[in-house]
């Protein structure tokens, strides 16, 4: 299994995120001990989910989330 970060898309972060795990949205909602809509739901609002919410569906993909800066090449 590969420890390399991954990308992930800041546009749909959720929705990615459970897409690079290979879950269903029920194994995840499972995993996270939340009901199926609240994965559909942090799907949905794309952009606007928080780091915290982001950060725990992580974990319970088996992910650990980290954030990062790099300068913008000139």
């Amino acid at each position: 299994m590969s420890t390399k970060p991954t990308p992930l898309d800041l546009d749909r972060p959720a929705a990615h995120l459970r897409e690079l795990s290979g879950l269903t949205p029920t194994e995840l909602a499972i995993a996270r001990g939340v009901a199926r809509p609240s994965v559909y739901d942090a799907e949905g609002i794309g952009e606007r989910i928080s780091v915290g919410a982001l950060r725990r569906l992580a974990e319970a993909a088996g992910f650990e989330l980290f954030l990062a800066l790099k300068r913008k090449s000139t």
